[in-house]
């Protein structure tokens, strides 16, 4: 018997596209700001998740969506969080449990969601 084994990852949402094809994509002109980046870049406010995926592939870049709405200033949260996976479980005013994946996560989530720790 035949176990494929991968390990595949994602790339972005959407579709796969070829590399050299991004001038192609059309984005809706809807404004839904996110606001993205990655743990090297700024903050970039993008119109909407399409013309993130668009800039990802135009610039060979892997920025991601940090959270809805316009990036404001760089002492706003969420600050850019590691990927390490060292768990916290949290608990919401509700008594319901939450696991992040750090501790920067639930900084991240209780600022955006304005909750204290």
């Amino acid at each position: 018997m035949y176990v494929c084994k991968l390990g595949l990852e994602v790339l972005y949402e959407g579709e796969c596209r070829e590399k050299g094809h991004c001038s192609s994509i059309c984005c809706p002109e809807d404004y839904v700001p996110v606001c993205a980046g990655d743990s090297t870049s700024p903050l970039i406010t993008f119109n909407n998740t399409c013309e993130l995926e668009k800039h990802n592939c135009l610039e060979g870049t892997d920025l991601t969506v940090l959270w809805e709405g316009a990036c404001d200033s760089p002492s706003t949260c969420p600050k850019v969080c590691s990927a390490d996976y060292k768990p916290v479980c949290a608990k919401d005013c509700d008594n319901h449990m939450l696991t992040f994946s750090n501790l920067c996560m639930l900084e991240s989530y209780n600022c955006c969601h304005e909750k204290s720790k």
